[in-house]
């Protein structure tokens, strides 16, 4: 037989990235929110007038019951004449009423007030105003045959088209290149020499005493890069939070507006696919056995997509590379320059499971996965300051390029351990030394000279060799196996025990997408200017040091390739 199918298909993602549009559009209201009560043992609460006041009773009576008396005691202990999940159901009531008692109040996230809006500045972005729904173009054709008895083969080819998926992109294009101020530049450079108490630049960089007073019988140290950046020369989204200011020398087409990010449907993915599917079913192949259910399935595919700043770490990772979770663009000059393996792309995945029925209501089931790794984007290091001069090699003023050389999601396919060192040896002597289109701007104003800038770190720094035993992603391997027994209690009611364990080899896994572990998905790259990152990064990770990113338990009952888990359950049929 052969099938065939073809389908345009909508996503409705209005209810997920609504969160982060219309706050930043109201200008009064009352908004959720969250205030700690444990250590502080007060609350700030509102008022009528847009002040604040606080309370320390749960009551916000002077004489009620002290917050402080509850923190650290049972739930079920009796303070104040009641027992302390009373106190805070009172403390939560009082609370919301008197929020709601002062009404309205001004939004500090409103575009109108912090004239910026983005991850940097209010942790916003805004729709953009020609949105389109995003969605898929789907088509499938195959051919199933029974190959044998009760044995059927299926073969497919999947091919999806993703469009219009929401990415984040600053349309005020804070830190471009083309918004440089020179006037700025020159003054940020001067204030540093003179924070310094020196008489120039180059007198700076042997001895900042200012900033940098000697100690102990040290003399004085040099002035850095970061001592430029907090007096301007640097982008409002590193040096100022994204919000407006005038005396940085990075700044937006429009400079009374800060960084100003946009959901627009421009990123797009594409999804290919074979698809091997064998299902055997038999009824007694053998004594004592009732039925087997034989089920062996096998993809190769290859899902790409536009990179995103889950792809480089300067984004929340709890989207696991999610399309549509509307992540901010890589380059904001052109979104779809990076488009390569997704982080959800799994080349090879082999399933097989067995499902049989024994004597007498006896039922055992299993299933065994074996996936291939997911992919890894490598991204040049950022520290916070100065960032535009040492890894944005675009001149868009975004940050934490991926490493010349690859694209997102090339570690792991076209780059592996072994020729690593190649790719990051051929970028440490093309670039290491040179000047960024941002570097370049402060050199053409005057404002410092290119060996200054270079000797004050102002230029891409080395990335470090990984070990001759780095190691990539690693593959996904689970088997679980399952029992359960059928108990007939008269004519209509069933019961049915069982128990399942979950990765019953209890086997490490590593390397998963999104909050299933640590983010080595993120790859950013350790180098000089992150001699010593927190964890193992894509060019320092073995198989000593790869424990923290073990996929770990994750919530719920069970999350795919935990350590083992055991699942109890009983199960009434009636």
């Amino acid at each position: 037989m052969v099938r065939a199918g073809a389908g345009i298909y909508y996503e409705n993602n209005v209810w997920n990235n609504i969160l982060f549009d219309r706050p930043a559009r109201l200008q009064q209201g009352l908004f959720f929110g969250a205030t700690p009560v444990c250590a502080p043992t007060s609350i700030t609460v509102p008022t009528s007038s847009g002040e604040t006041t606080q309370i320390t009773t749960i009551d916000g009576t002077p004489t009620g019951t002290p917050i402080a008396s509850i923190c650290g005691a049972a739930l079920g202990s009796i303070v104040g004449g009641a027992p302390v999940y009373q106190d805070i159901a009172t403390l939560a009531a009082t609370y919301q009423a008197l929020t709601k008692q002062a009404g309205a109040q001004g939004n500090g996230a409103y575009v109108g007030n912090a004239l910026a809006v983005g991850p940097n500045s209010t942790g916003d972005m805004l729709f953009n105003p020609n949105y389109k729904t995003p969605g898929s173009y789907q088509m499938n054709i195959g051919i199933q045959q029974e190959v044998a008895k009760n044995t059927v083969l299926t073969v497919d080819y999947v091919r999806n088209i993703g469009f219009h998926f929401l990415v984040g992109i600053d349309e005020n294009h804070v830190g471009d290149v083309a918004n440089f101020n020179p006037a700025a530049a020159s003054a940020a450079v001067a204030a540093t020499v003179a924070a310094c108490g020196v008489a120039d630049v180059n007198a700076a960089i042997q001895a900042c005493p200012g900033l940098h007073p000697g100690s102990n019988g040290n003399p004085a140290g040099p002035v850095v890069l970061s001592d430029f950046a907090i007096n301007g020369l640097d982008s409002l989204n590193q040096g100022n939070g994204g919000l407006p200011n005038p005396n940085f020398a990075f700044q937006g087409q429009n400079p009374n507006f800060g960084q100003s990010f946009f959901l627009t449907p421009t990123a797009r993915s594409s999804y290919n696919a074979l698809q091997i599917n064998v299902t055997q079913r038999s009824s007694h192949p053998f004594k004592g056995v009732v039925s087997t259910d034989l089920t062996a399935s096998y993809t190769y595919s290859h899902f790409s997509g536009t990179g995103t700043s889950v792809d480089n770490s300067t984004g929340p990772l709890a989207s696991g590379g999610d399309q549509d979770f509307g992540e901010t663009a890589l380059n904001s000059r052109n979104p779809n320059s990076y488009f390569g393996p997704n982080s959800l792309d799994r080349r090879q995945q082999f399933s097989i499971g067995l499902d049989t029925d024994v004597w007498k209501g006896l039922h055992f089931d299993t299933i065994a996965h074996l996936y291939s790794s997911l992919p890894l984007s490598l991204a040049l290091p950022t520290v916070g300051s100065g960032d535009i001069f040492t890894s944005d090699l675009i001149g868009d003023g975004t940050p934490g390029n991926i490493l010349p050389g690859s694209n997102i999601g090339s570690y792991n396919r076209g780059i592996k351990p072994g020729n690593l060192n190649n790719v990051i040896n051929n970028y440490n002597s093309k670039y290491v030394g040179t000047l960024t289109p941002a570097g370049n701007a402060v050199v053409s104003s005057g404002a410092l000279t290119a060996n200054q800038l270079v000797q004050i770190g102002g230029s891409p720094q080395p990335i470090f060799d990984a070990p001759a035993n780095a190691i990539a992603n690693d593959i996904l391997r689970i088997w679980d196996v399952g029992v359960s027994y059928s108990f007939k209690l008269g004519e209509d009611l069933t019961i049915q025990p069982a128990v399942h364990a979950f990765n019953i080899l209890n086997v490490a896994n590593f390397d998963g997408p999104g909050g299933l572990g640590s983010a080595r998905q993120a790859g950013v790259l350790a180098g000089t200017l992150n001699p010593n990152p927190s964890s193992p990064t894509a060019n320092t990770t073995t198989a000593a040091n790869q424990g923290v990113y073990r996929v770990g338990l994750g919530t719920g009952v069970y999350a795919f390739g935990a350590p083992r888990q055991l699942e109890f359950g009983l199960k009434a049929t009636f």
